[in-house]
Formats: structure tokens, sequence, C-alpha cells
């Protein structure tokens, strides 16, 4: 799968193309068409998808995309949380 904007990103998430997915996202990350905001929204569908898919390792990379303190700090607990429960 070509993933080539937001849609196409989602939709590979949603196909359990994770890696792929998360790929895409690290080679936009620093692309001035997408600002702070969208790259914190996007990081939180993939490590939320990493997540659902038991690969925490994976998920934890993307606690430092998000904007803002308290963003980093609820990814991480949510990490922590589900570490505990396997």
């Amino acid at each position: 799968m070509k993933i080539n904007n937001t849609a196409s990103f989602q939709e590979a998430i949603g196909a359990g193309n994770l890696n792929e997915a998360a790929g895409w996202l690290k080679k936009v990350k620093s692309d001035s068409k997408y600002d702070a905001r969208w790259l914190d929204h996007r990081s939180r569908e993939i490590m939320e998808a990493f997540c659902e898919a038991g690969q925490l390792d994976e998920a934890k990379k993307y606690i430092d995309y998000a904007q803002t303190e308290k963003g980093r700090r609820g990814r991480k607990e949510k990490i922590d949380r589900l570490r505990k429960l396997a």
C-alpha cells in the first residue's frame, strides 16, 4: 500500500500495516506541509494502534511526538498501565 496523505496513512493503520504507516510518519514529520498539531494527532493514532497490537516498545516511540507535557505524560501513563496488564 502506498501512503501519500493522511487518508492513506489511516487506511494503512486500519489494515494493520503499522510499520509502513510508522515509516511514512517518520519520513514526513519534518515536512512543512504538516504542522505540529497534525503530527500530534497522527502520532496518537499510530501509538494507539501499536498499543492495541501489544507492541508497546513501538508505541513508546511516539510519546515525545505529543505537543504538550500533559500529552506526553498521558501517553507514557497509558503505556505503563498496559505493561502492568501484560
